[in-house]
């Protein structure tokens, strides 16, 4: 069975504010050079969806593996296994085709999501945003706005920065 490796960049930079009530903050902002790999595997073979008010249908796909580590420590910081399917058009109940993505995340989250699929030309564009937390509901905060969490002072030492970020991030 033939496996696909994503062509790429195979390094980013990850930023996420986690939880961190050990250290008496109701969050904390970890930020990370990673390295990243992703590889679609070919299922090979169709996959009967058993139907009860109309005949089985056959689903087609894939599925894939995400790594992400840190590039300094090689430390998994997420791995996702999931796959993406073509579902054809159903007589019962009607829909039409769609494409579904199943992941799932060891520590406990999984997904399922469908919808309809669409062409782009080009890569997608990305808006500015503002990485200040804010309260579920609240304001999203202008650009600058100042935070007050230490984590944002790149310039002050942390444990779990595990590299010297690049100059143009600090």
């Amino acid at each position: 069975m033939p496996n696909f490796p994503a062509r790429g960049p195979a390094h980013g930079f990850n930023l996420i504010a986690r939880p961190e009530h050990q250290g008496g903050n109701d969050i904390f902002l970890e930020l990370n050079l990673t390295e990243e790999s992703l590889v679609f595997d070919s299922i090979g073979a169709p996959i009967p969806n058993r139907g009860t008010s109309q005949d089985d249908i056959q689903l087609f796909g894939i599925h894939y593996l995400q790594k992400i580590n840190d590039a300094t420590t090689s430390g998994a910081l997420h791995i996702e296994p999931g796959m993406w399917v073509n579902v054809p058009v159903t007589t019962a109940p009607p829909e039409t085709a769609s494409v579904a993505r199943m992941a799932s995340i060891p520590h406990g989250n999984s997904l399922l999501a469908e919808g309809q699929s669409f062409t782009v030309a080009g890569p997608p564009v990305f808006s500015p945003v503002n990485t200040v937390p804010f309260p579920v509901g609240g304001n999203t905060p202008p650009p600058g706005a100042v935070n007050a969490f230490p984590e944002y002072n790149l310039g002050t030492a942390n444990p779990f920065r595990t590299s010297t970020l690049p100059a143009a991030i600090t």
